[in-house]
């Protein structure tokens, strides 16, 4: 059986491919390797890694697998590969929204042909909405779910951010409309490297197309189709095991 592993900053993917099933597991980053130093075999037995597997890694911690002889692949062709093998689709543009980072892909013919990332700022990533949710006393999934009426959110640093935030608050701002501000500010930062490629269909993976609100936004503001695929936080783990 073939095994892909995205080893994120926030959360830890794996995907083993058994014909044309897979079985899947999330861990938080944190939990993943204390497991493996606490109990490495019982551990590996509990996820279905009793046996010689072959392995191929991708992520943050890609160089930094504990399994011998495992293959390592760049995010961006771990996830074009699960996009493509998840969606049937040859021509679109990749979004992936993660931990600390954000990437749009170009791929045609199966392929990728360009890309652009944000990785200096933690403004349009999970983290983000993590952080501002824990202002709200909200969870990321709720904050996720809100679009309308939005507040603008005009601060470009996650850290005055959370100031403005707290200001809205103190003013008696509705929590939704904030919620959906805190939406369009993600979509304003990331905006950019999608109009960078024109799109007409985009591919939204990343724990965060897992939220509702962002999607519509896209898809309003934009006017283009969203695809998400089933195991869209597991993209790139997927795209480990079908890589050949």
């Amino acid at each position: 059986m073939k095994v892909g592993i995205d080893l994120g900053s926030r959360a830890v993917k794996i995907a083993i491919k058994n014909k044309d099933q897979f079985i899947t597991h999330i861990f938080d980053t944190v939990t993943f390797y204390r497991n493996l130093s606490n109990n490495r075999i019982d551990f590996l037995k509990r996820i279905g890694l009793d046996k010689k597997h072959f392995i191929t890694s991708t992520g943050y911690g890609r160089y930094q697998m504990p399994f011998k002889d495992t293959r390592v692949i760049s995010e961006i062709i771990a996830h074009v590969k699960g996009a493509v093998y998840q969606t049937g689709l040859k021509n679109f543009v990749l979004l992936d929204i993660g931990g600390q980072d954000t990437k749009t892909v170009l791929v045609e013919n199966s392929r990728p042909l360009d890309f652009k990332t944000n990785d200096k700022c933690a403004a349009s990533t999970g983290r983000f909405i993590e952080n501002m949710s824990q202002v709200l006393e909200m969870t990321p999934q709720e904050v996720g779910l809100f679009y309308k009426n939005p507040v603008p959110i005009s601060s470009t640093c996650a850290i005055f951010a959370e100031s403005e935030i707290v200001g809205l608050i103190s003013e008696g701002v509705k929590l939704s409309n904030i919620a959906a501000g805190i939406n369009y500010s993600i979509f304003n930062r990331i905006k950019p490297l999608l109009n960078a490629f024109n799109p007409k269909t985009v591919v939204f993976a990343g724990g965060v197309a897992g939220f509702p609100a962002l999607s519509k936004i896209i898809e309003k503001e934009m006017k283009v189709k969203i695809v998400i695929p089933e195991f869209y936080q597991l993209n790139a783990a997927i795209g480990c095991a079908v890589h050949e």
